[in-house]
């Protein structure tokens, strides 16, 4: 710490903040390290040189003050000079001696030129303070002194003494002098005071320099951003317009599908109900069919019930007849041993054959009477299949009314074209409207 003690006021250039001056360097209470505090020299800083109710150094502005960790800046404090401290200093006694060595007649121009040495040296502010402390004085002490030193140094001529003695016998010119020293000292002032606020303006300028540079940096990148949206939108509106010239020409194709499609939709639906319209005709006369074909069954039952009595009522004839005629053929042969073979053979023969002809005329009664019920049960029970075992043993039948093919398969709808029921019974019957279709 002690090592930057005689760098205290030198000016250092603070990244992203500009230039300030160095006045403190040591602890801050409550804050662990060491910090260095610096002058900004302009209202960017956060205190005026004091924290917590302590003050360190004595800032130019009320918000120019800033404390920073010293090993932070110990880079900058090791390049840092008094160089231009030290001639700030060097300027105004040579300045002050050189106002001394003046004539009076060249005191205002002597009072300017101090005035703008007082401001030189790149601008320092470290020799305000010292300076403004003699602003309050007057040039006239310091010609008084120069007029005694001269006195005191060599004899006056007889100029000088006549020069003396007019001034104190004309109060008027004195005043007059007085007065234009009074107002040299107030421009003289007033000249600081606006080289003051001239310097502290151009300190602000420099400060705020990377940030004007910055903003037009970022103008400048901002104008081209603007300017790829630009060209990027203008290629998006065109894009989108392609786009909307293609989805409109779609949209009128559809538009011209939807309408074929309605007037399919609506010749479907006249097919539809001239169809349903030849299939109640139909099952009009299939249900008439199936009546007379009924009515025709019962009558071949009732047919058939009769020869069938018949038929039993002649086989057991036939067969009592046959067990008779076998009965006498064995007491005929247990009681001749040697009847006449011929008549027998002949005899039994023709029983046989008489046996066989009824067998067959029986046998194709039964099948007669087969065909008969399968047949009525197909006309009664389209859905129903027929046995497989009846089919194979007995002879194709072939009914006096055509029969539909598709008895005996599964239920089928050819309206919506679905198994389970009849076109008849179709439950999904189109309606008159196109209501739905909307």
């Amino acid at each position: 710490m002690s090592a930057y003690s005689d760098k205290i006021g030198c000016y250092i250039q603070i990244p992203n903040l500009g230039r300030g001056q160095l006045k403190y360097v040591g602890p801050v209470e409550s804050k662990p390290g060491v910090f260095a505090g610096v002058d900004l020299l302009a209202n960017i800083g956060k205190n005026d040189g004091s924290f917590q109710g302590r003050r360190y150094f004595q800032a130019e502005y009320s918000q120019s003050g800033l404390f920073i960790q010293l090993q932070k800046i110990e880079h900058l404090l090791e390049n840092a000079t008094t160089e231009s401290r030290r001639e700030s200093l060097g300027n105004t006694t040579f300045n002050l001696d050189k106002y001394n060595a003046h004539e009076d007649d060249n005191l205002m121009s002597d009072g300017v030129h101090m005035s703008e040495n007082r401001v030189s040296s790149n601008g320092s502010t470290i020799i305000r303070k010292p300076l403004e402390q003699n602003e309050v004085h007057s040039p006239t002490p310091i010609r008084s002194f120069r007029i005694t030193s001269r006195n005191n140094n060599r004899t006056p001529t007889q100029g000088e003494r006549m020069d003396i003695d007019s001034r104190a016998s004309d109060s008027q010119t004195e005043s007059i002098i007085k007065d234009y020293e009074l107002r040299i000292e107030k421009q003289e002032r007033e000249i600081l005071q606006y080289r003051k606020l001239l310097e502290d303006q151009r300190i602000v300028l420099e400060e705020i320099q990377p940030t004007i540079d910055e903003y037009e940096n970022n103008e400048r990148r901002l104008r081209s951003r603007v300017q790829e949206l630009e060209t990027e939108l203008d290629k998006q509106r065109e894009k989108f317009k392609s786009q909307k010239e293609f989805f409109e020409a779609e949209h009128e194709q559809l538009l011209a599908v939807v309408s074929q499609l309605q007037v399919a939709i609506e010749e479907n639906e006249q097919k539809a109900i001239s169809r349903k319209e030849s299939l109640r005709e139909d099952t009009t006369e299939i249900t008439k069919t199936i009546q007379d074909l009924t009515d025709e069954h019962e009558r071949a039952r009732a047919k058939w019930e009769k020869e069938k009595m018949q038929l039993k009522m002649h086989n057991d004839s036939l067969s009592q007849e046959y067990q008779s005629l076998n009965k006498e053929l064995m007491n005929m042969q247990g009681q001749k041993s040697n009847p006449p073979t011929d008549e027998l053979n002949s005899e039994l023969t023709e029983l046989r054959t008489r046996v066989r002809t009824l067998e067959s005329q029986l046998q194709e009664k039964s099948s007669a009477d087969t065909n008969i019920q399968s047949g009525a049960q197909a006309s009664q029970s389209p859905s129903q299949p027929e046995s497989s075992g009846s089919s194979s043993s007995l002879p194709v039948y072939k009914p006096p009314v055509k029969v539909d093919p598709a008895a005996g398969r599964e239920l089928w709808c050819y309206l919506c074209e679905k198994p389970g029921h009849r076109t008849t019974d179709c439950p999904h019957e189109l309606k008159s409207t196109n209501d739905e279709f909307f």
